[in-house]
Protein backbone atom coordinates (compact mmCIF):
# COMPACT_ATOMS: atom_id res chain seq x y z
CA UNK A 1 0.00 0.00 0.00
CA UNK A 2 1.40 3.31 -1.08
CA UNK A 3 0.18 6.50 0.62
CA UNK A 4 -0.81 9.53 -1.38
CA UNK A 5 1.97 12.10 -1.42
CA UNK A 6 0.48 15.03 0.57
CA UNK A 7 2.80 17.60 -0.99
CA UNK A 8 1.83 16.63 -4.53
CA UNK A 9 -1.84 16.65 -3.55
CA UNK A 10 -1.41 20.08 -1.92
CA UNK A 11 0.22 21.62 -5.01
CA UNK A 12 -2.46 20.25 -7.32
CA UNK A 13 -5.34 21.34 -5.11
CA UNK A 14 -3.80 24.77 -4.52
CA UNK A 15 -3.43 25.40 -8.24
CA UNK A 16 -7.06 24.36 -8.85
CA UNK A 17 -8.24 26.69 -6.07
CA UNK A 18 -6.27 29.58 -7.57
CA UNK A 19 -7.76 29.00 -11.03
CA UNK A 20 -11.25 28.84 -9.53
CA UNK A 21 -10.70 32.08 -7.58
CA UNK A 22 -9.43 33.83 -10.70
CA UNK A 23 -12.57 32.80 -12.58
CA UNK A 24 -14.76 33.94 -9.69
CA UNK A 25 -12.98 37.29 -9.59
CA UNK A 26 -13.90 37.81 -13.23
CA UNK A 27 -17.56 37.18 -12.25
CA UNK A 28 -17.44 39.80 -9.51
CA UNK A 29 -15.09 40.66 -6.64
CA UNK A 30 -17.75 40.44 -3.91
CA UNK A 31 -18.70 36.92 -4.99
CA UNK A 32 -15.08 35.88 -5.17
CA UNK A 33 -14.39 37.02 -1.62
CA UNK A 34 -17.17 35.03 0.05
CA UNK A 35 -16.76 31.89 -2.02
CA UNK A 36 -12.99 32.16 -1.85
CA UNK A 37 -12.92 32.23 1.95
CA UNK A 38 -15.24 29.22 2.11
CA UNK A 39 -13.12 27.22 -0.32
CA UNK A 40 -9.91 28.27 1.43
CA UNK A 41 -11.27 27.16 4.82
CA UNK A 42 -12.33 23.75 3.50
CA UNK A 43 -9.01 23.39 1.70
CA UNK A 44 -7.04 24.08 4.88
CA UNK A 45 -9.20 21.60 6.80
CA UNK A 46 -8.53 18.90 4.21
CA UNK A 47 -4.79 19.56 4.24
CA UNK A 48 -4.77 19.36 8.04
CA UNK A 49 -6.68 16.07 8.06
CA UNK A 50 -4.47 14.53 5.37
CA UNK A 51 -1.32 15.42 7.27
CA UNK A 52 -2.67 14.35 10.67
CA UNK A 53 -4.12 10.99 9.51
CA UNK A 54 -2.23 9.87 6.37
CA UNK A 55 -3.19 6.22 6.97
CA UNK A 56 -6.83 7.04 6.19
CA UNK A 57 -5.89 8.04 2.66
CA UNK A 58 -3.84 4.99 1.75
CA UNK A 59 -5.10 3.01 -1.21
CA UNK A 60 -4.88 -0.69 -1.93
CA UNK A 61 -6.12 -2.83 -4.80
CA UNK A 62 -9.50 -3.46 -3.17
CA UNK A 63 -10.30 0.22 -2.62
CA UNK A 64 -9.16 1.13 -6.13
CA UNK A 65 -11.37 -1.61 -7.59
CA UNK A 66 -14.33 -0.48 -5.48
CA UNK A 67 -13.77 3.11 -6.64
CA UNK A 68 -13.64 2.06 -10.28
CA UNK A 69 -16.84 0.02 -10.01
CA UNK A 70 -18.58 2.80 -8.09
CA UNK A 71 -17.60 5.34 -10.76
CA UNK A 72 -18.84 3.15 -13.61
CA UNK A 73 -22.14 2.39 -11.86
CA UNK A 74 -22.54 6.08 -11.02
CA UNK A 75 -21.90 7.04 -14.63
CA UNK A 76 -24.53 4.57 -15.82
CA UNK A 77 -27.10 5.77 -13.26
CA UNK A 78 -26.44 9.37 -14.31
CA UNK A 79 -26.79 8.39 -17.96
CA UNK A 80 -30.21 6.90 -17.20
CA UNK A 81 -31.14 10.01 -15.21
CA UNK A 82 -30.25 12.27 -18.13
CA UNK A 83 -32.33 10.06 -20.44
CA UNK A 84 -35.31 10.39 -18.08
CA UNK A 85 -34.86 14.19 -17.93
CA UNK A 86 -34.69 14.33 -21.71
CA UNK A 87 -37.90 12.37 -22.16
CA UNK A 88 -39.71 14.38 -19.49
CA UNK A 89 -38.77 17.53 -21.35
CA UNK A 90 -39.48 16.12 -24.81
CA UNK A 91 -42.95 14.85 -23.87
CA UNK A 92 -43.79 18.11 -22.09
CA UNK A 93 -44.18 16.72 -18.58
CA UNK A 94 -41.48 18.95 -17.10
CA UNK A 95 -40.10 22.17 -18.53
CA UNK A 96 -36.99 23.23 -16.69
CA UNK A 97 -34.19 25.70 -17.33
CA UNK A 98 -30.74 24.42 -18.15
CA UNK A 99 -29.33 25.38 -14.76
CA UNK A 100 -31.92 23.27 -12.95
CA UNK A 101 -31.23 20.29 -15.19
CA UNK A 102 -27.48 20.63 -14.60
CA UNK A 103 -28.05 20.86 -10.84
CA UNK A 104 -30.14 17.66 -10.94
CA UNK A 105 -27.46 15.86 -12.94
CA UNK A 106 -24.68 17.08 -10.63
CA UNK A 107 -26.61 16.04 -7.51
CA UNK A 108 -27.38 12.65 -9.07
CA UNK A 109 -23.71 12.09 -9.88
CA UNK A 110 -22.56 13.05 -6.39
CA UNK A 111 -25.23 10.97 -4.63
CA UNK A 112 -24.78 7.85 -6.74
CA UNK A 113 -20.99 7.69 -6.45
CA UNK A 114 -21.17 8.02 -2.67
CA UNK A 115 -23.95 5.43 -2.54
CA UNK A 116 -22.14 2.91 -4.74
CA UNK A 117 -18.85 3.33 -2.84
CA UNK A 118 -20.73 2.66 0.40
CA UNK A 119 -22.62 -0.27 -1.14
CA UNK A 120 -19.53 -1.98 -2.56
CA UNK A 121 -17.51 -1.34 0.61
CA UNK A 122 -20.18 -3.14 2.65
CA UNK A 123 -20.13 -6.07 0.23
CA UNK A 124 -16.43 -6.50 0.92
CA UNK A 125 -15.15 -6.81 -2.64
CA UNK A 126 -16.31 -6.58 -6.23
CA UNK A 127 -15.52 -9.07 -8.94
Amino acid sequence: MKPINPDKWFRTAASLVLVMLALLYLAGPETAASVGWSVFTVFLLLVYLRRKHPERYMKDERTERIGAYAASYSWFATFLGVAVLYWLDYLGYAKMPGGVALAIVFALMAFTIVFFRWFFSRKGDVK
